[in-house]
């Protein structure tokens, strides 16, 4: 069983990314797509004899990266990354091993040291209303299984989008859920994520943050809409003030309305 890790990154020479799997502490398989301005492809096998595999692109959009990186991965189980992490020792291992000990797993998502939240201290199988609670680079899962679903990261979604600027992970986990796959959290930190400039959050009470709530809980799933819009709003009631409850449901279906106006015009250019 091989690993590999998915890091998205942008305008980096070979040089800068290479610096960059040093200060993330990576010592393992990786494919980085590189968002700058040309198109090209670098390979290099390291000194510790891991492969590096770079595809430059002229692409935008963090969904869109991480689709090129599904597109191309060539290991059985592959992990999310971005740039700006810093991975424990044996990461990969750890993650290997879960995966020769739970056989029916497909996708596993670890802990982690966040500067926002934590996660359970109990290993456990996932369910479907837990999934808007993970982040991107906790999710690692068999590529084969992906592609055999031909699930993709939403490109209305995420970093760089000029609509939703998040929400692209939990839409891809509902759909590997959607679509009968066994998905599993590993309580075992495999790395930690430090506040820093390039990090998309901002606060809870941005009105574009809680649109893209609502479009998110509604990509995930059209029954659990509602409980998802009501839950969020009362659990964050203090963080999203000056906004209350009410308002904040009011948003969160405008954020719905307006991915439903998106679709339908994606639609219609489609005839």
């Amino acid at each position: 069983m091989t690993f590999e890790l998915l890091i998205s990154t942008m305008h980096k020479s070979c040089f800068e990314i290479k610096q960059m799997l040093i200060d993330m502490n990576v010592r393992c398989n990786c494919l980085v797509i590189n968002q700058c301005d040309m198109e090209d492809y670098y390979e290099e096998v390291l000194d510790d004899n891991n492969c590096l595999r770079i595809f430059f692109t002229k692409e935008r959009g963090l969904s869109k990266s991480r689709n090129m990186a599904l597109r191309n991965a060539n290991a059985d189980i592959v992990s999310i990354a971005d740039d700006d992490l810093v991975y424990y020792d044996n990461f990969d291992k750890e993650i290997l091993n879960f995966y020769l000990e739970n056989v029916s797993a497909d996708v596993v998502l670890f802990n982690m040291d966040d500067y926002r939240k934590s996660f359970s201290s109990m290993s456990h199988s996932v369910k479907f209303i837990e999934l808007s609670s993970f982040i991107s680079m906790q999710c690692s899962f068999k590529i084969d299984k992906i592609r055999d679903k031909k699930i993709e990261f939403n490109e209305l979604f995420g970093s760089g989008s000029s609509f939703f600027n998040s929400g692209e992970e939990n839409i891809f986990l509902a759909n590997c859920k959607k679509n009968k796959l066994k998905i599993f959290y590993c309580c075992k930190k495999i790395l930690k994520r430090d506040e820093s400039e390039s990090t998309w959050f901002t606060t809870f009470n941005d009105e574009k943050f809680i649109m893209t709530r609502g479009a998110t809980y509604y990509s995930m799933s059209r029954f659990l809409y509602y409980p998802y819009i009501f839950r969020f709003a009362i659990k964050y009631r203090k963080k999203l003030k000056p906004y209350n409850i009410f308002q904040s449901i009011k948003i969160m279906e405008s954020g719905k309305k307006y991915l439903l106006k998106l679709q339908k015009e994606l639609t219609n250019a489609k005839k």
